[in-house]
């Protein structure tokens, strides 16, 4: 909310900023109590009294700072977020900025980011990074676009006689280091999940194992003429 940042450094400092205002005017807010209580003067009173409530509303907006860049810092984690147009935060802009969509527990939020360029509006897509405590305040990672590849399933981990769902592994590989994970085999509409079936997976190519796996988006692996391996999506004719 300070620095803009959602890098652990911009964090930090945005979470110190925070922690400085909030003990600046908390002081000036103590400061004004206590002359309070030794002004003789209506003057003097009114202006303690005026000192305490600027103090305690920015002590506050310091508190708020420094707990929303905590809570990105300690308590966070990334879902993928879509660029959808351009918006305006504030009275002036140096830098057009960027409105993203992303999700969090199943509710839609929006959230207007300052601008890079190069990024396409709308469309591109780059992780997010929110607490849980504050799902409406996300802050976009630049460094962190969101890239797909295919993550085959591979075998079955559990099988639940009370949910009737399996438990499947699955591997997607980066950079030729392979990943693994596993997800509830559910939710497919309907298509059944063979497997060795690949799947849309989309990951951090800085951390690929903040990813997600897709099993409504099959895909399949192309091999070209010079030995390329690519996916592409397939499309299932009912």
């Amino acid at each position: 909310m300070i620095i803009l940042d959602a890098g652990d450094d911009g964090l930090l400092a945005g979470e110190i900023f925070g922690l400085v205002f909030m003990i600046m005017f908390g002081a000036s807010s103590v400061y004004g109590i206590y002359y309070l209580f030794k002004a003789k003067t209506i003057k003097e009173k009114l202006k303690s009294i005026f000192v305490i409530v600027v103090g305690i509303t920015f002590a506050a907006l310091g508190f708020r700072a420094f707990d929303i860049e905590h809570n990105l810092l300690t308590n966070s984690r990334y879902v993928e977020g879509t660029s959808i147009g351009y918006c305006k935060s504030g009275k002036s802009s140096v830098t057009r900025q960027i409105e993203f969509e992303y999700f969090l527990n199943g509710i839609r939020y929006t959230s207007c980011q300052y601008g890079k360029e190069g990024v396409n509006v709308p469309g591109d897509k780059f992780w997010i990074r929110v607490s849980d405590e504050h799902p409406d305040i996300g802050r976009v990672d630049y460094e962190k676009p969101v890239l797909v590849t295919g993550g085959r399933i591979i075998k079955p981990d559990h099988y639940s006689d009370d949910t009737f769902e399996i438990l499947a592994k699955y591997v997607y590989a980066i950079n030729e280091i392979e990943y693994s994970d596993s997800v509830v085999l559910s939710g497919t509409e309907g298509r059944p999940i063979l497997f060795d079936d690949y799947y849309e997976v989309i990951y951090d190519i800085s951390d690929p194992t903040i990813h997600r796996i897709d099993l409504s988006k099959p895909m399949m692996l192309f091999e070209d003429p010079d030995g390329n391996l690519s996916f592409e999506y397939l499309t299932y004719i009912e």
